[in-house]
């Protein structure tokens, strides 16, 4: 349902609100079992589920996905993981119990063991602004379970861990309270949607960690070598016709198309600005 929020809030129509009482009634009566966990799967025909499948797992993977729609309830599943399923032993150290099937692989590539939970955790704890567990999910993710080791072009990465669980721990280390919800309900600022794009970029050459206008005229980027430092072409679109722009000391024109590229000298990290002159 979250999709559907974006593409009302895009497209100026009420098709979630309007939706939004058939799917939480069908959601607590044919979906929510009487302990409150949620089923990713019932059989219309037969009502049965597939046993073992939900879990904590499922669990943060519901409440994140539910507080921008369903606030109330993505906030009460989050208390039941947090207050029935995580606990801390005495020597302070972050548990998870009560462990059913499909918390025991990861999701991404099927393989068994616990330590990808860990990613969905901290990811759930980070929407809810739970601090302490977040980091200390994070801590065991990337020191007991899946070691974090440099790629060849210089990027961290969890060793073993699916490309699925390594995006869920991503954003456990970037998210912080609430943040998924408002990204959903009221998106990047307008003024920001307006300004100009950075467009073409070398990948893997060329790392982007930055790129956001915030007068709608300009691009404030940052970017990293991937490789080696050297100088590279980069691309924008959604520029003003024939105006002149600046980019790290060199002048560029966008052409008819509103589209214009520059050298660009990378070299550990780079902030670069584009100015319209």
């Amino acid at each position: 349902m979250a999709g559907l929020i974006i593409s009302s809030r895009l497209r100026g129509n009420d098709y979630a609100e309007k939706s939004k009482p058939r799917f939480e009634r069908a959601l607590e009566d044919e979906m929510t079992e009487p302990d409150g966990r949620i089923l990713p799967i019932r059989s219309e025909l037969t009502g049965l589920t597939i046993p073992g499948l939900s879990g904590t797992l499922s669990d943060c993977i519901n409440a994140m996905n539910l507080t921008a729609y369903l606030p109330h309830i993505g906030s009460r599943v989050w208390a039941i993981i947090r207050n029935e399923h995580i606990r801390y032993t005495a020597a302070g150290k972050l548990d998870v119990q009560d462990l059913r099937g499909a918390d025991k692989m990861d999701p991404g590539n099927y393989k068994g063991g616990i330590g990808a939970l860990r990613a969905f955790v901290a990811g759930c704890a980070a929407e809810f602004g739970d601090e302490k567990i977040r980091q200390d999910a994070l801590e065991q993710l990337d020191t007991e379970f899946f070691p974090v080791e440099a790629t060849a072009s210089g990027a961290l990465r969890n060793k073993g861990l699916s490309a699925t669980a390594q995006v869920v721990a991503l954003m456990a280390r970037l998210m912080r309270y609430q943040d998924l919800a408002n990204a959903t309900l009221h998106g990047p600022d307008p003024v920001a949607m307006r300004g100009p794009v950075l467009a073409d970029v070398r990948f893997p050459d060329v790392l982007v960690a930055k790129a956001y206008s915030h007068d709608g005229k300009g691009l404030d980027m940052v970017f990293y070598p991937g490789k080696e430092a050297g100088v590279f072409k980069v691309g924008f679109e959604r520029l003003v016709v024939g105006k002149r722009y600046e980019v790290g000391g060199e002048m560029i024109v966008a052409d008819d198309e509103g589209c214009g590229s520059a050298n660009v000298r990378i070299q550990g990290r780079t902030a670069v600005m584009l100015s319209l002159v």
